[in-house]
């Protein structure tokens, strides 16, 4: 591309317990790769849903999963054990996913396919706890007075427990990559789910999120989250955009609060 495409497409939504705002911009990208997911209210106790799904090689992946996540999240009710069902979820994505293929026995139709990295965060018990679970690298992050506390990894070839499950199923890691991918986990991506007579947890490419839960209320206590794809971070430190976050919503305060949204604007325009 010549320019980055700085177009936006931006939301807020407000739940019982919680302000979010969204926004997503194609940047330097060939086609918009991400997709997203908002759901301030999922559940009759309030709970609140973000999902960031990050697309390649097609944008397939990660519209199917904003599509349909939150959906087969509520499909597991009751939702007692979050990182239970999440994992499920995430289980229930990439086996209804490979059937969109038309054809799964061509090697060309599963590659062009593609696959996405994926990040869902669960707002519940009345705005108390947050529960993370991703795979791949878009990021979460929690502010706690200013200071950012990271709520997902970065799930990358190069990771040491990522690289011995790789190597255990009979693949490699060479210059930070599996084959052509970047990251180590995913939905999608067929043709790295091998070998196939292995559970997704020791498959090269493995679609069994890690699960990381937060207590909100503390001293500190979490004042934000941010959840974004790898187009922020690979431009920013997660610490750095907690200082930029915390700044824009310090500056609004004095103009009868934040429109999240807009915040979430500013910071993709600083990226490019």
């Amino acid at each position: 591309l010549k320019a980055a495409k700085r177009e936006k497409v931006s939301q807020d939504v407000e739940g019982p317990y919680c302000k979010i705002g969204v926004s997503c911009m194609q940047g330097w990208r060939w086609f918009m790769e991400d997709a997203h997911a908002v759901v301030a209210d999922l559940d009759t106790k309030g709970m609140a849903y973000v999902g960031v799904f990050d697309s390649h090689i097609s944008p397939r992946a990660a519209q199917f999963c904003a599509q349909n996540m939150h959906a087969r999240i509520l499909d597991r009710a009751p939702l007692d054990d979050l990182g239970l069902v999440l994992h499920k979820s995430f289980m229930d994505m990439d086996g209804e996913f490979r059937g969109t293929i038309k054809d799964p026995s061509d090697p060309d139709s599963v590659f062009r396919a593609g696959g996405c990295t994926a990040t869902v965060v669960l707002l519940s018990d009345r705005g108390t706890k947050v529960t993370v679970a991703g795979v791949g690298d878009c990021r979460c992050v929690a502010s706690r007075a200013g200071v950012a506390e990271e709520l997902s990894r970065d799930h990358k070839p190069d990771l040491p427990d990522e690289r011995e499950r790789i190597e255990a199923a009979g693949g490699s890691v060479t210059f930070g990559r599996l084959k052509d991918l970047n990251v180590s986990r995913g939905i999608g991506d067929y043709r790295l789910k091998i070998p196939a007579d292995l559970p997704p947890e020791k498959q090269q490419l493995s679609a069994a999120p890690e699960i990381r839960e937060a207590t909100v209320v503390g001293d500190p206590g979490i004042e934000f989250v941010v959840v974004a794809s790898d187009g922020v971070w690979e431009c920013r430190s997660s610490q750095e955009v907690v200082d930029f976050v915390r700044g824009k919503l310090m500056e609004s305060e004095s103009q009868g609060g934040p429109l999240v949204s807009r915040i979430c604007e500013e910071l993709m325009d600083s990226c490019v």
